[in-house]
């Protein structure tokens, strides 16, 4: 593949970057074909990502901060079921309502909500801001701003001296063996992506003003730092690292010496006031006030940190589910200590305060995803010291090996937690050890209490092929129900794997209850038994229908058979 670049590009480009370009081949294959965003569960476009994303079509399309349109979007392009509806909308004291998302990531996402409108216009795509075209920009942005990053980051590392081998190692064990690799490939609903990028430029204009030392340079430096801020406000953090990377004696000294009001870069000045101000701007609009806390009831609490399981434990831990990163952080430690001890214990200050703090927001976890996402942003300052480490290593090579099964041990985790085979922030240790390496998502299984009393069985007679001729499997009629029932159905079925269609109903004949359960996620092309339990309300009478429903698709599914238990499950104690 290196060889093939070489009739495009010079060679000393390709001898410096060629890895960064196989990097992003395999990612950009990776999501092509691990992401089937025709399913309305899988938009890139989704979670905390809709808040974010919303201001550009609220700004460049609809000309409407109140995000009405928001709700015509939901209708049209994620589930029915409203299971993904996302809302970022906060009220405030005033009775108005905010978007809590920072509008600073929208700035990332500009140029390709832009090329994805010209090209929707020349295709005839919808031009609502939310069609197959945008959303594949969201992905593109991650891959575009994650492969400018590893260029920048190869850069640092040139300028440090490092050696091809030990920069070419550290690039792939952060991409394949961090967390990075599925926010990169897998989930697009966060933003941190673009906040490694922004730390690894920051490194990158630092350097540069420190052999340069250069007005303009200084200048950038400070309006990165406010959009940094105005996309997530905990990313001026990464002023802490400052010292491991700039030279700051030498720095007063060239401001003492070359300081005038004439050299003072204004545009840059202007810049980062005008990035600074685009919040208030919106807040005013949105709710006429310039300033507002826009995460409602959502704060930090540093009193009550989660330190010890933000690191290590099973359910979300930093340290657990990336472990290749405490390497790392450990690597970086040993190499800022060589340099001198102060030095080493500043970073682990610094690396250990920033995850105090974000160990004590009120939801520690940050929702489901693969291990701790607000620590990505600060990768790039780990990562530098790593590189280091690695090149002052005498057994680099035995060191080595221990990084190709964390690595996979990571794509695994990537994929069992993308997959749902293991839910991020609900893990326990009874589920890790049972799905360890598993790929396959165990199917769903009910217990049955042996104090309920089995009232009737049903089962269908004949097989059924559910496709675009046939949306419906015959019915199974309940003709006998009672107060505190429950349906035990259990089902022999096949099909598409994450087809986003088939779904395991059941309703009444008066239309007061139905309820659809959902089978994509435990659908594969093997024949395997699932069984599912419905508690019913304690209003509804017979009869009710249990039957399968392929919705308006021509995605094949094949039932074997489906029974439905019926149990009373009320216990003699309650019995009249």
């Amino acid at each position: 593949m290196v060889h093939r670049l070489r009739l495009f590009l010079p060679a000393t480009m390709i001898k410096n970057q060629g890895p960064i370009w196989l990097i992003m081949i395999l990612l950009a294959i990776w999501v092509v074909l691990m992401n089937n965003w025709d399913n309305p569960y899988r938009r890139p476009i989704i979670g905390d990502a809709k808040g974010y994303y919303a201001y550009l079509p609220a700004i460049f399309i609809h000309q409407d901060l109140s995000f009405e349109f928001v709700e015509e979007s939901e209708l049209k392009y994620y589930p029915a079921d409203g299971s993904l509806r996302k809302d970022f909308m906060v009220e405030q004291p005033n009775g108005t309502f905010v978007n809590k998302c920072f509008p600073g990531v929208s700035i990332f996402y500009l140029p390709f909500f832009l090329l994805a409108y010209f090209l929707s216009y020349l295709l005839g795509y919808p031009l609502d801001g939310y069609s197959v075209l945008f959303q594949w920009s969201i992905a593109a942005a991650h891959l575009f701003y994650f492969g400018w990053a590893l260029i920048l980051l190869n850069k640092v590392l040139l300028r440090k001296q490092i050696q091809a081998k030990y920069r070419v190692l550290t690039l792939f064990v952060l991409t394949f063996g961090t967390n990075l690799f599925f926010y990169t490939v897998f989930d697009f609903s966060v933003v941190h992506v673009f906040g490694f990028f922004g730390s690894t430029l920051l490194i990158y204009w630092l350097h540069r003003w420190h052999d340069e030392m250069r007005w303009s340079i200084l200048g950038k430096v400070f309006v990165l730092l406010a959009v940094l801020t105005i996309m997530r406000p905990t990313n001026i953090l990464v002023l802490l690292f400052l010292p491991l990377f700039v030279d700051f004696s030498k720095s007063w000294a060239f401001v003492k010496k070359r300081f005038s009001w004439k050299t003072i870069p204004y545009i840059y000045v202007l810049l980062s006031l005008f990035v600074v101000s685009l919040p208030l701007v919106l807040w005013k609009i949105q709710t006429g006030n310039w300033l507002v806390y826009s995460y409602g009831n959502e704060k930090m609490d540093l009193l009550n940190p989660h330190l010890f399981q933000f690191l290590f434990s099973v359910t979300k831990g930093w340290w657990f589910w990336t472990p290749i990163m405490f390497l790392m952080f450990v690597g970086s430690f040993i190499y800022y200590s060589r340099q001198h001890l102060l030095r080493g214990g500043y970073f682990v200050l610094c690396v250990l305060g920033i995850a105090y703090i974000f160990s004590s927001w009120w939801i520690w976890t940050y929702g489901g995803g693969l291990g701790q996402r607000p620590m990505i942003d600060f990768y790039p300052f780990i990562t530098l010291g790593f590189a280091g480490f690695l090149q002052n290593f005498q057994r680099m090579f035995q060191l080595s090996l221990l990084f190709v099964p964390l690595m996979m041990l990571n794509l695994v985790h990537a994929f069992q937690i993308n997959k749902y085979i293991l839910v991020g922030g609900k893990t326990t240790w009874g589920d890790y050890k049972t799905h360890f390496l598993q790929l396959k998502r165990t199917a769903p299984e009910v217990e049955i209490d042996r104090d309920w009393k089995l009232l009737s069985q049903y089962k269908t007679l004949r097989p059924a092929q559910l496709d675009g001729q046939k949306h419906y499997s015959d019915a199974l009629e309940i003709s006998e129900i009672v107060n505190q029932t429950s349906l035990v159905v259990r089902l022999q079925v096949k099909g598409k794997h994450e087809s986003s269609a088939l779904a395991l109903v059941v309703s009444d004949t008066q239309g007061q209850y139905y309820f659809a359960q959902y089978l994509g996620n435990v659908l594969y092309s093997q024949a395997r038994v699932l069984a599912y339990r419905f508690d019913l309300p304690q209003n509804i009478q017979a009869p009710l229908r249990v039957y399968l429903w392929n919705s308006d698709t021509d995605e094949k599914a094949q039932l074997d058979f489906m029974e439905v238990d019926v149990y009373s499950t009320r216990s003699e104690s309650n019995t009249p």
